[in-house]
């Protein structure tokens, strides 16, 4: 049992994984550091005509502001949008990036979910038992256990 997990799938996966992890690791450590600067700045407020250009998909908007005479890319939701001079922006000065307090709660559910998720890929090539019914002289069905193992091809 222990031999199947170690082939060559199981080795990606466990890469895979670890990559996951790292990334993980990384965003948590982003989130953390902006829930601080949140904590100990204050709260910026922008303008209309502090406003460069801005666009959007369907998750939200980017926006790109002129502040402190520096252009900065931040992305608000769409409800923000409406309301973009009563949306508090905070400004980090050691990473010199401004960004919303919105956008710090996905940085840290996303990855890792995506981790928790990644375990799921165990299962997919896990040694599976597949009966195949087969009618032989008697009216009575009988089970032949067929051993299959699921190959996946990167």
């Amino acid at each position: 049992m222990i031999k199947h997990y170690f082939n060559k799938v199981g080795i990606y996966i466990s890469i895979i994984q670890a990559l996951v992890l790292l990334y993980s690791i990384l965003c948590s450590i982003d989130y953390y550091h902006k829930k601080e600067v949140i904590a100990t700045t204050h709260p910026i407020f922008i303008k209309r005509d502090q406003i460069i250009s801005r666009g959007g998909n369907r998750n939200g908007v980017t926006i790109n502001i002129l502040y402190n005479n520096k252009k900065y890319y931040v992305g608000i939701s769409h409800s923000q949008e409406s309301d973009i001079e009563n949306t508090p922006l905070y400004y980090d000065v050691e990473r010199d990036q401004v960004f919303t307090n919105s956008e710090t709660i996905y940085s840290i559910i996303v990855p890792w979910s995506t981790f928790l998720l990644s375990f799921f890929l165990w299962i997919a090539i896990r040694k599976r038992k597949k009966y195949i019914w087969a009618i032989d002289s008697n009216p009575s069905l009988t089970p032949i256990v067929v051993e299959s193992r699921c190959y996946c091809t990167f």
